[in-house]
């Protein structure tokens, strides 16, 4: 595991604009490791919280598939016989 400081030197040359090839030769570590941790810090500071969706996309294909067939027997769609079906 890399200690703060290394990982610190690895994103302040990514800052400067170096590739991760370069890096990789700079500070001795793998092309892969340099990337992995460039690539996590930023994944971290971009994600965003949001409420959970209330109606999930299956239910909501179920409740199209449910109006469809009321409306193709010509009956009224409303909300109490979605919920009684």
């Amino acid at each position: 595991m890399k200690t703060e400081d290394e990982k610190n030197k690895i994103l302040n040359l990514r800052k400067e604009g170096f590739g991760y090839k370069a890096i990789s030769n700079i500070t001795i570590q793998s092309r892969d490791t340099v990337r992995g941790i460039c690539l996590q810090r930023q994944i971290l500071r971009k994600r965003k919280r949001r409420p959970k969706p209330k109606i999930t996309a299956a239910h909501k294909l179920m409740l199209k598939r449910k109006i469809a067939s009321l409306k193709d027997n010509y009956e009224k769609v409303n909300c109490r016989k979605l919920i009684a079906e």
